[in-house]
């Protein structure tokens, strides 16, 4: 979805993103890469991710 905040003709367009998850923010601001896991490998191999 495109918002226009002021004039259109001034060429700034400002867009509306969805957040993001935990782990993308630790991947982006910390560069810490965690994998990501279905609730069932979770549940499934809780002891093993520890």
């Amino acid at each position: 979805m495109v918002h226009f905040k002021a004039d259109p003709s001034r060429g700034v367009i400002l867009k509306e993103l969805p957040s993001a998850s935990f782990r993308e923010w630790l991947n982006i601001k910390k560069g810490f890469d965690v994998p990501m896991y279905s609730l069932k490998e979770v549940l499934s191999r809780a002891f093993d991710l520890t």
